[in-house]
């Protein structure tokens, strides 16, 4: 990372490709396709060696470290972000120590024996610099960087907890600190310098990464006046070189449906995570590739200064947009998640928002989500400072998730702005249903117990120990039909059995003692052609199977073990609602005629490329598709024909604040 960073600082030259991108394992793969496909020929080194040789004259030496002490999370090593940051100044590639040989021995690059930086002498061999400086902890490490050599890095932002992220922190020359800012007293006095210094070299400073607790910490940074870019995926010092094929960007996505209906409802999704560099890297989670984007309106968040600071990957998302795509940014600005309030100076607070209003021209974008009013307990909020600020901004709009007052008033004005409150659409979570207790089953015997209720979608989360017999009968008939997933003896088996007869249509060997088990079947949605069954075990996919001839669609569900059921599956829980199906209720069953709908995580539905990994169990954060977004629409129209009209965020504001201004309330 750290030689790739100087590698593609002064043009793009190198891409890495792994899958380890925490947000979307195949964004490498897929960054890639994207650049073959624009005329880049792409030539594959195989090795650390080969690159360093290839790219041996951006460098002027090799200097060392070792690995032998961590950060407090246990896995950032403080030594090898010293040797970056030492290399990122002074064009330097650090190399692990054992290996320095070989590398100049194939380069012919020098092994440094000393440097000299901000007037201070430094050993090439970092891990002997730091025992002479008798510095042996993590902490330490990122103090001396701090007060000794501050001034030869970057003065307008540094990195934080994203050591993926380190090719654009040496491409930037960041300064990097792995810290507890909110949780530690000895980092805390540390953190406080660092931002004090940065405050007062900006008007507003960023903290490229993350850090250690969500709220805490935002309120920490923005009281100092800066913004948190969250960023999380590798090959960024590549990706902002990269030249966009247009130099102008301009949103497709249709202002309107036509003149407002009264008697419709409206709803809008969101895909949440709008204040980030990641998820524009990580194609929305990998969402975008989803087959069904653009069938049904989202507001995707893309951060409006990515079109300054990474217009090839903005130029990208307005390429291939289609009219259903509409952008906003969020996380309370368009540079960043921050905690607009009093806590933060009035010159910061302004120079924020001449910021957003450039940005926002810049990527033709209107609206800004604020998130979150109260980040800490005592978290100032004050109308006016945000409605100034807003107005300042020149958004057309915002949204946000706001505890003051009534929170059943779902859009207000504030100087001039409005404003949605979408406090009662937050982050739904997956809720069970009451069909899972099995004092609520049919009991044939101990070994086997049944759901008669009738349904075209069940979800089973449950917990199975040992290795005797355990059967899930899906879509399960009067009669035993149904799908068939047995576990036994370290073996899957999903089977069909109509009349009576068994047809094995999956096998596969698992021998784990302990299975977190997540099952179902889904026929539940017009859009489902045909019965899906998925299981994964401990979180590894196994089956994901269509029965193209739907034999069952529909059916209760039953449970069976030759060690009796109360003894093998432990922790049994479910539902009986789709994910998708969950948000339709929730609409349906809404008195409001304007309704945020969802906002949330939007990721593939191949949970083990995404964030999470795995598919949301009972009371995990629903996770959608636009797919299921699709299904939503489709189960509205079937259900409630032309009652329901899904848009945009601009032309859900709009007509919303229309119909509060005619008929004084959205209800």
């Amino acid at each position: 990372r750290a030689a790739q960073g100087i590698i593609n600082r002064e043009q793009p030259r190198l891409l890495t490709v792994s899958t380890g991108n925490p947000y979307f394992r195949d964004s490498d793969k897929e960054w890639m396709y994207h650049i073959e496909s624009l005329g880049y020929q792409l030539v594959e080194l195989s090795s650390l060696e080969e690159v360093i040789h290839t790219y041996k004259d951006l460098f002027s030496g090799i200097i060392v470290f070792k690995d032998r002490f961590k950060s407090y999370n246990n896995w950032v090593s403080a030594e090898s972000d010293f040797a970056l940051m030492m290399a990122s100044v002074t064009n330097h590639v650090p190399i692990p120590y054992g290996l320095e040989h070989t590398i100049a021995e194939l380069t012919g690059l020098d092994i440094i024996d000393t440097f000299t930086l901000q007037g201070k002498t430094v050993l090439g061999n970092i891990s002997d610099y730091l025992d002479d400086q008798q510095i042996d902890r993590a902490h330490d490490v990122y103090a001396h960087v701090f007060d000794q050599f501050k001034e030869a890095f970057n003065t307008k932002a540094y990195m934080s907890l994203t050591s993926e992220v380190m090719d654009y922190a040496a491409s930037e020359r960041l300064m990097f600190f792995d810290l507890k800012a909110t949780q530690s007293a000895e980092d805390n006095i540390l953190s406080k310098r660092i931002n004090a210094y940065f405050d007062e070299q900006n008007d507003y400073f960023e903290v490229i990464g993350w850090v250690d607790h969500e709220s805490s910490a935002l309120d920490f940074i923005s009281s100092y006046g800066g913004v948190i870019d969250v960023v999380g995926n590798g090959n960024l010092s590549l990706l902002k070189g990269l030249a966009p094929t247009t130099p102008t960007f301009e949103q497709v996505a249709h202002d309107d449906v036509g003149d407002l209906d009264p008697d419709q409802t409206y709803v809008t999704f969101f895909a949440s995570e709008s204040d980030t560099v990641k998820v524009g890297a990580a194609f929305q989670h990998g969402a975008w590739l989803d087959e069904n984007r653009g069938r049904v309106p989202i507001n995707w968040g893309l951060i409006a200064d990515m079109s300054e600071s990474f217009p090839f990957i903005f130029d990208y998302y307005y390429q291939s947009a289609t009219p259903n795509d509409y952008f906003y940014s969020g996380g309370g600005s368009a540079v960043g998640f921050v905690d607009i309030d009093q806590d933060m100076s009035r010159t910061s607070r302004d120079a924020i928002a001449d910021a957003n209003s450039r940005y926002l021209d810049l990527a033709d974008q209107e609206i800004i989500d604020l998130y979150n009013d109260r980040y800490t307990p005592t978290d100032p909020f004050d109308k006016d400072i945000l409605g100034n600020y807003l107005n300042r901004s020149n958004v057309h709009a915002a949204f946000g998730r706001f505890h003051d007052g009534d929170t059943s008033t779902r859009i207000e004005t504030w100087r001039q702005v409005p404003v949605y409150n979408r406090f009662k659409n937050f982050y739904p979570r997956r809720g069970s249903t009451d069909h899972f207790t099995l004092s609520r089953l049919d009991r044939r015997d101990a070994g086997y117990y049944s759901q008669s209720r009738i349904s075209d979608y069940w979800f089973i989360e449950t917990t199975v120990k040992g290795r005797d017999e355990a059967t899930f009968i899906l879509f399960h008939q009067e009669n035993d039909d149904g799908y068939r997933v047995t576990i036994e003896q370290g073996f899957i088996t999903l089977a069909l059995v109509e009349s009576g007869l068994e047809r094995i249509l999956f096998e596969q060997t698992f021998y784990e003692e302990t299975k977190n088990i997540k099952i179902s079947i889904d026929k539940s949605s017009p859009l489902d052609s045909y019965v899906r069954i998925r299981l994964t075990i401990n979180d590894l996919p196994i089956i994901d199977h269509y029965d193209f001839d739907n034999t069952f669609t529909s059916g209760g569900y039953a449970l069976s073990s030759s060690s009796g059921v109360s003894e093998t599956f432990r922790d049994l829980n479910g539902t009986r609602y789709s994910q998708a199906q969950s948000i339709y209720r929730r609409i349906i069953h809404d008195s409001y005629r304007f309704i945020v709908a969802y906002y949330g995580f939007v990721g593939t539905d191949q949970y083990h490329l995404s964030m999470y990994r795995s598919e949301p169990g009972i009371g995990g954060v629903i996770s959608l598709s636009p797919t299921d977004f699709l299904k939503i629409r489709m189960m509205l129209d079937d259900s409630h024909p032309d009652a329901y009209e899904i848009v945009n965020a601009k032309t859900f504001i709009d007509y919303a604040n229309s119909y509060q201004q005619y008929y004084g309330t959205l209800e």
